[in-house]
């Protein structure tokens, strides 16, 4: 230990060098890294899930669920399958042993095996094969208005578009309102008078609604391609869809028979501020995207578009996480003001100045030391990297006092001031080195039971 201390208190080129190239690297760092609420976490995890409507937990299990773990047998990086049988489908859980890297790899491999499955019942829907990817909530905005839900749905639209045309923000999500549905209701004793059944019905509405391909004509010109567009979108449309031709040219439509309703669907969603009707817009981060620029981008869009929004329509900030990061990160920089005054107060009514101010000095540089590594380990300024700050900024100012008295004292016995602080600190640095080992021991466990 006394060789490398030794070489650098003999060496002060190096050891000045070394300061600024952790305070330049560290301020480089800190303009450059992301500052997100809590890091992103690979969880590894993909969902299969297929829809079976109407069917029974027992015949979800027999008809989906034992189908997708035979398929789903063998898969490369998969450590376990879980499947859940639930009223109207079947959900599958696959946790992954492959790192990120793989994970699209592993969710192509998991889709092509359940798309090949042939065995699904006529009654299930297209499989929905998505991999879980980890995203932090930037801001909730609450969009009041007195107006109905269809005209509050058709406001957060969109805000919603204009709000995923920002650079920084990827993912906006429109919460407490119930989606649409349009609905075909028809009385029995209706489908009995027509001799009809609720079978030909939804043939005579399956092909009613539906875009089809036509084929290409080839000309001098070139190739024509002919598409045949027929799909349906509104309860209208969907009450002009011809049910029954008759042979003397009547018609019988969808909307003489059947109660049409273009709706929300049904159940109990609502949000109020106040009192008063309201749509709550979420707006998320993932990845790299930094949660201050995604924050700050969205509240200039509602500085610029207030004015556009209709009458009677206004925007609420209900929680901005930005404001929290932020937060931390200036409760990082207040107990580091605050120890470097307490150090340069203490250490200059007991020791000379000038040791003083390089024993405060310690604290900004090995923050900065610390920032300069984030880039290299995959790091981000987030809640638990600025709570390690925290931890550590108290271990920083102790070891620094106490270096720093040390020498202090060999200078007052007489040795000159680079044996001084050879002497000083090689007397101290076994206990300062493993008192910094027992912290990062007592949480290097925690570290190792969540890996």
């Amino acid at each position: 230990m006394r060789t490398p201390i030794s070489w650098f208190v003999r060496n002060p080129v190096a050891s000045n060098l070394l300061m600024w190239i952790f305070l330049v690297g560290g301020l480089i760092s800190y303009l450059n890294l992301n500052q997100e609420e809590f890091p992103d976490i690979d969880v590894g995890v993909i969902q299969v899930s297929v829809p079976y409507l109407g069917a029974t937990p027992e015949e979800s299990e027999t008809g989906v669920c034992l189908r997708i773990e035979e398929a789903l047998e063998g898969t490369e990086g998969m450590q376990r399958l879980t499947t859940t049988a639930r009223e109207g489908g079947c959900d599958a859980m696959v946790e992954l042993t492959t790192s990120e890297a793989d994970l699209n790899r592993s969710l192509n491999d998991v889709k092509g095996k359940v798309d090949a499955i042939t065995t699904f019942l006529a009654e299930t829907e297209k499989p929905i094969v998505r991999a879980f990817s980890s995203s932090g909530n930037v801001m909730t905005i609450a969009l009041v208005s007195d107006a109905d839900d269809h005209f509050l749905k058709n406001v957060a639209e969109d805000v919603r578009n204009d709000l995923i045309d920002l650079e920084e923000v990827s993912i906006v999500n429109i919460e407490y309102l119930r989606p649409l549905e349009i609905s075909i209701e028809i009385p029995e004793h209706t489908l009995r008078q027509y001799g009809l059944t609720l079978d030909q019905v939804s043939r005579a509405i399956a092909q009613a609604s539906l875009d089809l391909p036509g084929g290409t004509i080839r000309a001098d010109s070139g190739e024509i391609l002919l598409r045949t567009k027929g799909q349906v979108y509104s309860g209208d449309e969907y009450s002009d869809i011809v049910v029954r031709s008759y042979s003397d040219g009547t018609q019988l439509r969808l909307g003489d028979i059947a109660t049409v309703q273009d709706d929300f669907e049904e159940g109990y969603l609502d949000a109020r501020i106040d009192g008063v009707n309201a749509a709550i817009i979420d707006v998320l981060r993932v990845g790299e995207e930094d949660i201050v620029r995604a924050a700050r981008q969205v509240r200039g869009w509602m500085d610029e578009n207030v004015d556009d929004l209709p009458q009677g329509v206004r925007l609420e900030v209900l929680m901005d996480a930005a404001v929290a990061t932020q937060d931390r990160i200036g409760t990082v920089a207040c107990n580091a003001y605050t120890g470097l005054m307490l150090v340069l107060i203490i250490l200059a009514l007991f020791l000379r100045f000038k040791v003083a101010i390089w024993v405060a000095a310690g604290i900004p540089i090995a923050i900065s030391g610390a920032l300069a590594l984030f880039p290299a380990a995959g790091l981000s300024i987030s809640s638990l990297t600025v709570m390690g700050f925290i931890l550590v900024l108290g271990i920083v100012v102790d070891d620094a006092i106490v270096v720093g008295e040390r020498i202090h004292a060999f200078e007052r016995r007489g040795f000159s001031k680079e044996e001084a602080a050879i002497e000083g600190t090689v007397e101290v640095s076994v206990p300062v080195i493993f008192g910094v080992l027992t912290t990062i021991a007592a949480y290097f466990s925690v570290f190792l039971a969540d890996a």
